[in-house]
């Protein structure tokens, strides 16, 4: 990894919310950035399988600061994680950019 990598890992002490995406947080030392930020920091989950729970990431309804999309796609993930957000017009604008495999998942949700 690049020493940016290693220079900013200070700063997700401060981090808001950590999305982690589409790995299997197998790797090291990229998968210690679950363990970097606070308790109060949610970390949102964004993987078809459950992830990182010998790193502390928890499952399930007790879970305070973990949020699992479940077992859809990163692509579907992110596009409910778009329409929650308010951010439809903004995709729109960009569309034209967009890959054909997105732009049917655009259309199976109306956009």
């Amino acid at each position: 990894l690049p020493d940016e990598f290693f220079d900013r890992i200070p700063s997700l002490k401060t981090a808001d919310l950590l999305i982690v995406a589409g790995t299997s947080l197998q790797v090291s030392p990229a998968n210690s950035v679950v363990q970097e930020v606070q308790e109060t920091c949610p970390r949102l989950i964004v993987n078809k399988e459950r992830v990182g729970e010998d790193l502390g990431v928890r499952y399930g309804a007790a879970t305070v600061q973990d949020v699992w999309t479940g077992e859809m796609s990163c692509d579907e993930a992110f596009l409910e994680l778009i329409i929650l957000l308010g951010w439809e017009e903004k995709v729109r604008k960009i569309r034209h950019l967009l890959p054909e495999s997105n732009l049917e998942l655009l259309k199976s949700r109306g956009l």
